[in-house]
């Protein structure tokens, strides 16, 4: 799923309403999820309900709460599995007590579910600032525009990079992923062409997909002229464990293009979980 798609799911979380008032329970969980993987609490696709999430949600709950609500975090924590995105995995002796469970106290919760997950494709979107920029304001479209402008003033202005300097962080992080792959290469790997400002740094594991220590690593990178970037781009091409290239049925004329059976690439040990994903979610086999 695209990170467009996934942004509109957290955007229509259909939280509970009364009236003009929102519970805010499932869009404070997340905030919480959100902190936790910036300050590195959580590193990888394993979110535990335990103290500091509860302590980072109540830090939000504290101040978008209703004259309704309660603190209650395991109550989102459990429901939000029906968003499509959040999943529950269970303990291994606790399956028959799962599938007796209907609404949960904090305390069964524990005891039955050993830790909440993300589909891989966006917890790998939430390894990025920019994203994680991009999702906090997505939460904020479950509220009222009274509490979107709360939330603007009160969170949003120690969280939100603004457009310069995400672009800014981009430009500067491209520039050195360019170099890298220029002194790594020294020229196109399937031409040979070595004019450099003819070259584009092309990511093996897409920029939408990868984290950000992913962006910047030399192993994700190959350079490319730009017809054969944008083959390797959309997927018509791509390469095995050897760096044999791989040619999709759906290329039509791959002679015209310079490309025959024969191209080898001399990848490392280092280049191939990122050729394994571009094959697997890139290449149209």
């Amino acid at each position: 799923m695209s990170l467009a798609a996934y942004l509109q799911r957290w955007q229509t979380l259909k939280p509970n309403r009364s009236g003009d008032q929102v519970s805010p329970h499932k869009m404070c969980l997340l905030y919480a999820v959100i902190d936790l993987i910036e300050q590195g609490l959580i590193k990888n696709n394993r979110i535990v309900f335990n103290a500091a999430l509860c302590a980072r949600f109540t830090y939000y709950f504290d101040q978008l709460k209703t004259s309704r609500c309660r603190n209650a975090p395991h109550l989102p924590f459990y429901y939000l599995r029906s968003s499509g995105f959040w999943h529950l995995h269970t303990y291994p002796d606790q399956e028959q007590a799962w599938s007796n469970l209907s609404s949960p106290s904090s305390r069964q919760l524990m005891k039955i579910v050993a830790y909440a997950y993300f589909d891989a494709p966006l917890f790998a979107l939430l390894q990025s600032q920019p994203h994680r920029m991009y999702f906090r304001q997505a939460l904020s479209a479950n509220f009222n525009l009274s509490t979107q402008s709360h939330i603007e003033q009160t969170f949003e202005a120690h969280h939100v990079v603004t457009e310069k300097a995400v672009s800014t962080y981009q430009r500067i992080g491209q520039d050195q992923f360019r170099q890298r792959l220029i002194d790594y290469w020294q020229k196109c790997a399937v031409t040979h062409c070595s004019q450099k400002e003819l070259l584009i740094a092309s990511h093996i594991k897409p920029w939408r997909y990868a984290n950000d220590q992913e962006r910047l690593d030399t192993f994700n990178g190959i350079l490319l002229m730009p017809h054969i970037d944008k083959a390797f781009d959309l997927g018509y091409i791509s390469f095995d464990t050897k760096g044999k290239v791989l040619m999709s049925n759906q290329l039509k004329m791959h002679h015209s293009l310079g490309l025959h059976p024969q191209i080898h690439i001399p990848f490392t040990d280092q280049h191939q979980h990122y050729l394994h994903f571009h094959r697997k979610y890139c290449y149209r086999a």
